[in-house]
């Protein structure tokens, strides 16, 4: 995984300049999305007029923010933010940041940096971009010999040496693994426990895995189980076009 590669190559890299942590989020950032600010960015991307017509159609369908579920609003909500990432790294200079969706993490030096950036961030997000932080930002300092706290972020949380699960997700793992072992599996959990496999390959948590995934499921199992679905679901989509 991307994230964990780079992440970590920047803990370990970082030094003394990944001490301190600023941790934040927009505020209902989804239902907030001003739509005059939103429809004028989309005007100087898109030339098309049929299409931009249909892309205002579909953030209209809330008279505010955008509509939770469409596969577009996922796209507007990380593209909305492009703007505010390159302000986070050109200009206020922001050499560990990353952002998924409205959650942001920027490593710094000392707190005193963090909260100027905090600040113009604030700033720019009101001014640009409609839109407002979360009053339960943080500025902390990072986990070094057991002092200090580890990152929680993206379902991981990240120590100086190693890498965990969030335990709400380790805990939906082993609920699905004891559910699988007790009523056998479908193409639907299957493909849940395939994916709670992705996550585990990120971390360091093969004790966990060990103890309480592995005795109820097998993935090997599980990947042959989706591969033969996949097969015939295929075989089936064939003929119905024939």
């Amino acid at each position: 995984m991307g994230l964990k590669r780079l992440w970590k190559k920047w803990i370990r890299s970082g030094g003394k300049n990944f001490k301190y942590i600023l941790k934040l989020d927009i505020k209902k950032y989804f239902d907030s999305i001003p739509h005059d600010i939103l429809k004028q960015k989309l005007t100087k991307i898109i030339h098309d007029e049929r299409f931009l017509t249909l892309m205002f159609k579909i953030v209209d369908v809330n008279d505010k923010g955008i509509p939770i579920g469409f596969y577009t609003s996922q796209w507007i909500a990380n593209w909305y933010l492009t703007e505010l990432d390159h302000y986070i790294k050109e200009e206020l200079k922001a050499k560990y940041y990353i952002r998924y969706m409205d959650d942001m993490v920027i490593a710094g030096p000392n707190k005193r940096e963090l909260h100027r950036m905090k600040n113009k961030i604030e700033d720019y997000l009101n001014d640009k971009l409609g839109l407002r932080l979360k009053e339960n930002w943080q500025v902390y300092k990072f986990d070094y010999h057991g002092k200090g706290r580890d990152i929680d972020f993206m379902g991981f949380r990240f120590y100086r040496d190693h890498t965990t699960l969030r335990r709400s997700i380790l805990l939906k793992a082993t609920r699905k693994a004891r559910k699988i072992k007790k009523n056998g599996t479908n193409i639907h959990s299957c493909r849940q426990m395939l994916s709670y496999l992705g996550w585990l390959d990120c971390t360091d948590t093969y004790g966990a895995y060990i103890k309480w995934v592995k005795p109820f499921v097998s993935f090997r199992a599980l990947r042959r189980y989706e591969s033969r679905w996949q097969i015939k679901h295929n075989k089936g989509e064939k003929e119905h076009v024939v």
